[in-house]
């Protein structure tokens, strides 16, 4: 594999500048969307045209990428591959139970070409989705539109964003997408409770979210449920924080039975160092050359370790979104902290969303010195955290 410039490659970053232009749009304002999208949409087409070699590749995005070709070879398209007998047959025998990345592979492929950066450009365009629901649950939370309106900004320029739905063909800005949709309508019925038709519609579409995770990730709509548990505890006022435990253990054992994941890939004894290795991995001074574009990701993830952690002092008692995504960030880190194999950077992809809503809240308290809406009262703990 050796950069290319084609036209195909122009069609989708022409592609990402339409779509992510229409979908944030009435958060941005048109010119500040167009920007916003032209710069990723610039990300994707310099990359592939200038310096993708292949080197960085690992094991399951060429897998991926792979099933969209045999699929393409065998004469499906998205429709015929995942709505006929055939289709969904030859897609489980590549991929098992889990053929949704596979499916994406081939739409990719088939709207782009037959390129390995086809679904690439889909996972891009996916950025803009999540950027839409997380200004839905801001907007639900009131705060105000300049600060969401800069966080839509700040999140779609995310560096760890940008590398990782840029450059490799990987299912977890899927997943990302997923989780904040998922979040938001659990977030309809429990903290806003919506009533009626709405609440009906909210949970039917609650139910599909959940279903699509069965073909794409099935333990990740356990952590929310986990996450959603948690949360509605301490709402209530039950401080039953003692429940994670138990709760784990439970995930757990539903995950090695329906999930596919063995046994012995959880390390019960390692939970502490698995949860520090997931959270600070990698380490700057250990990214080699074939990873190299990870490495300013990487300084600037470090950089906002203990910002990170303000902002979580800060918001856990002061915005009822705030703790549902730091308790999703809690439970996250500490399944993955249970299982060795998945404790690399690339499962935290998944969990970029929230940091980044906690790195914005730090960046915004410490420029601005106010007070982004009237239910945040954490500034001045923060502030006290900086001094």
């Amino acid at each position: 594999m050796n950069p290319e410039f084609n036209i195909d490659l122009v069609i989708a970053g022409f592609s990402i500048i339409v779509m992510g232009s229409l979908f944030v749009r009435r958060i941005l304002g048109f010119p500040l969307a167009l920007l916003v999208s032209f710069i990723k949409a610039a990300v994707i087409v310099i990359y592939f045209s200038s310096f993708f070699n292949g080197i960085g590749l690992r094991s399951d995005d060429l897998v991926y990428y792979l099933q969209g070709r045999a699929m393409m070879a065998n004469g499906f398209d998205p429709l015929s591959g995942l709505f006929t007998p055939e289709g969904w047959g030859t897609l489980v025998s590549m991929a098992g139970f889990h053929i949704l990345y596979g499916w994406w592979s081939l739409l990719g492929q088939w709207l782009f070409g037959p390129y390995y950066w086809a679904p690439i450009a889909l996972n891009v365009i996916v950025t803009f989705v999540s950027a839409v629901f997380l200004n839905k649950l801001m907007k639900a939370e009131g705060l105000s539109t300049q600060y969401r309106k800069w966080f839509v900004v700040f999140f779609l320029l995310h560096w760890d964003l940008l590398v990782w739905s840029s450059t490799l063909n990987l299912k977890d800005c899927l997943v990302m997408t997923l989780t904040i949709m998922s979040l938001w309508y659990f977030s309809k019925l429990i903290i806003h409770k919506v009533r009626g038709k709405e609440r009906i519609v909210t949970l039917l579409l609650s139910t599909i979210v959940s279903l699509v995770f069965l073909i794409l990730r099935l333990y990740t709509p356990i952590l929310i449920l986990i996450t959603v548990m948690l949360w509605s505890v301490l709402r209530n006022g039950r401080q039953l924080i003692w429940l994670t435990p138990l709760a784990m253990v439970g995930a757990l054992s539903v995950i090695h039975y329906f999930g596919g994941i063995p046994l012995e890939y959880f390390d019960l004894e390692g939970v502490l160092i698995g949860a520090i290795r997931f959270l600070t991995t990698p380490q700057p001074w250990k990214v080699s050359d074939t990873y190299d574009f990870i490495l300013l990701p990487s300084i600037m993830h470090w950089v906002f370790i203990v910002p990170v952690a303000c902002s979580i002092i800060a918001l856990w008692g002061h915005s009822d979104t705030s703790r549902l995504f730091i308790i999703y960030l809690m439970v996250a880190t500490l399944f993955y902290a249970f299982v060795d194999e998945l404790q690399g950077v690339r499962h935290r992809v998944q969990l970029i969303f929230v940091i980044a809503w906690l790195q914005y809240y730090f960046l915004w308290i410490l420029t601005r010195g106010a007070i982004p809406n009237k239910h945040i009262v954490a500034t001045a703990r923060l502030q006290s955290e900086l001094s």
